[in-house]
């Protein structure tokens, strides 16, 4: 039997298996096939269809790709830190490639390796050592180099050479648009980032306000707030229905020219981006922006002239631009901190900037290079102003004191304690008026005695910026706060220190929530235990309280009969009375909370009925298919 079994198995082996066997494991390759090979050739026929059929799609600009870059890419492919010569923060720069070459090829997706490496497609792939970035923003990148980028690059004037070999990216000698025309950049703002006017938003809630702004030559003041700027009547506090929007950026600083003719916004993402906006006060339109920065803008000034801006960043960083051409000029990175102040002498001819850890250099303004450096601050230099000679800077610190700098012998010349939680903002006039903004909450205006303030105001919160105001005779100057509160500042009489407050704030809107505020996280039959929680609970109370006002009214009704009691005993029935209507209102309150719930949980269950409904439909839909 055994030798029969040996026999019957070696010749089993030389035959073809049963055809059962041979299904099942024909069952599996053809599974295995199509689970792996299939993402390949989706893969591969979803870039020949997007390589031959680019023109179906919807166009994507390198605004709305510069997001995913900013994610990804542009802590190390930025202006600051270039790696491998690639700056991916600017079109002209990305068209420009890399040391190893191109970087994106327009209309050919399969051929541009800022697609293919980000896809883990080629080695090396990026981002390094990271998981691949999610498809949906791999879809964006190539729906860009498919549609968006061709136009793009002939409107920067790069172009790719039309033969078989592309090995880097040439200048075009000729380009589309006219001499003098702006790149596509600074001439088109997208939709989804800037609009013109538009209606000014309520706020949802008390927002902290950083940016305020006051028109040097009418009665206007500018807030920033996230997403939007708003306009306000100075001297009524009202606000104008027009606003500037600003999608999703945070407004961080506001400064009007000289003249008033132009307003400046910084504005941004906290960690993410941060760049410089201009509207034109007088045409109402937007102008070249200037700044691509990897972070919020913290600090911002312009020079006398209007011809140079600066800036200070997160990343330790000073940049100087040139507002005509819209050109980097210089790049200071001597501080060690936060740069979180900015400001130009009269003159135009010196740039002081102060960092969170309490130095302060001043740079020749026109060639950038280092003049001194100031050390006496040993917390974060929140604010400075420089004397209208241009012979003293005065700046307040986050340690509690101001400093007056003698700008010769660059030493300190004068030192107070100005507000000992300390100083968060700092602001002087033309005149020589100075204000002050501290953690203890009050603002404090000094005179030339410096032991003693001239006048101070106590805010409900932390005044988180201040500007001083020429418009008008009587006016000091405004402070905005961290609730959202502005409080304009005026004197009583001029050459007097009696001073008069009004605050405003932005609109508010009471908004009542929807269901998705209130959508259900746990499943239904809690959602049920807790309703039928809520009504026993809501009837227990009323019945406690029908109980008692039935006693109340029971033993007012014996004592009545029983005939008159004493003074005493009145007085003990009154405050037992008042007691219970006491617990009834108390009860009341309870019920009323109770009410609301009950709203918020019969809300739930509507639309869960709903819901349930929609799915029991589907299903039908799908069993008839």
């Amino acid at each position: 039997m055994q030798k029969i079994f040996v026999a019957a198995s070696a010749r089993g082996s030389r035959k073809r298996p049963p055809t059962r066997f041979m299904s099942y494991h024909l069952r599996l390759t053809v599974l295995g096939i199509l689970l792996f090979a299939w993402p390949v050739f989706a893969h591969a026929q979803s870039m020949a269809e997007s390589m031959t059929e680019s023109g179906d799609q919807e166009r994507v600009t390198f605004d709305a790709v510069q997001a995913v870059f900013r994610k990804h890419c542009a802590s190390c492919h930025n202006e600051d830190q270039p790696r491998g010569d690639l700056v991916l923060t600017s079109l002209d720069k990305l068209l420009a490639g890399s040391s190893s070459g191109f970087v994106v090829v327009p209309g050919k997706v399969g051929e541009s390796p800022l697609y293919t490496l980000t896809a883990h497609l080629d080695n090396p792939k990026m981002p390094p050592n990271k998981p691949r970035i999610p498809q949906r923003e791999l879809n964006l990148i190539e729906r860009w180099i498919n549609t968006g980028l061709v136009d793009e690059a002939k409107q920067s004037g790069k172009g790719v050479q039309e033969e078989a070999d592309r090995s880097a990216m040439t200048e075009k000698v000729a380009t589309d648009s006219p001499e003098g025309t702006p790149s596509k950049v600074d001439d088109k703002e997208s939709d989804t980032v800037l609009r013109s006017y538009s209606t000014l938003k309520p706020l949802m809630q008390p927002t902290p306000i950083r940016a305020i702004a006051m028109h040097p030559n009418q009665s206007i003041l500018a807030v920033g707030t996230f997403g939007q700027v708003a306009f306000a009547q100075a001297e009524t506090g009202e606000f104008l229905p027009d606003a500037l929007e600003l999608a999703n950026l945070d407004v961080t600083v506001l400064k009007f020219s000289s003249d008033g003719k132009v307003l400046w916004i910084a504005a941004g993402v906290p960690g993410e981006s941060g760049e410089i906006r201009r509207w034109d006060w007088e045409k109402k339109a937007w102008l070249p922006s200037l700044g691509s920065e990897q972070d919020t803008i913290l600090a911002m000034d312009l020079s006398s002239d209007g011809k140079r801006l600066a800036i200070g960043t997160p990343l330790k960083t000073v940049k100087t631009f040139d507002v005509d051409s819209n050109q980097l000029l210089h790049t200071q990175k001597k501080h060690t901190d936060w740069v979180l102040s900015v400001s130009y002498s009269p003159d135009g001819l010196l740039l002081a900037t102060g960092d969170r850890f309490g130095g302060i250099q001043i740079w020749e303004s026109e060639t950038g290079a280092e003049f001194a450096t100031l050390r006496g601050h040993t917390g974060g230099v929140t604010g400075m102003a420089w004397s209208q000679d241009g012979n003293q800077l005065t700046s307040g610190s986050l340690d509690g004191t101001v400093r007056v700098w003698d700008m010769h012998s660059f030493e300190t010349k004068e030192n107070w304690v100005a507000h000992k939680e300390g100083v968060l903002a700092l602001v002087k006039d033309r005149n020589g008026l100075m204000l002050t903004g501290g953690r203890d909450r009050t603002i404090r205006q000094w005179g030339s005695d410096s032991s003693k303030p001239v006048w101070e105001f106590k805010t409900d919160t932390d005044p988180l910026t201040l500007v001083s105001s020429s418009f008008g005779l009587n006016e000091i100057g405004l402070a905005s706060d961290s609730t959202g509160n502005i409080h304009r500042m005026t004197a009583m009489e001029k050459g007097t220190n009696d001073m008069a407050v009004r605050s405003f704030s932005l609109p508010m809107q009471s908004q009542p929530r929807r269901f998705a505020d209130i959508a259900p996280k746990a499943p239904e039959r809690v959602l049920m235990a807790s309703l039928r929680k809520g009504a026993v609970e809501a009837s227990e109370l009323a019945k406690s309280s029908s109980d008692v006002v039935q006693k109340i009214a029971s033993d007012e009704l014996k004592a009545s009969s029983s005939g008159p009691k004493d003074h005493g005993d009145r007085e003990s029935d009154l405050e037992e009375t008042k007691r219970a209507v006491a617990s009834l209102e108390a009860s009341l309150k309870e019920t009323y909370k109770t009410a609301a719930s009950l709203e918020e949980s019969l809300a739930r269950l509507k639309q869960l009925v709903i819901l349930q409904e929609a799915r029991i439909k589907q299903e039908e839909l799908r069993s008839k298919q």
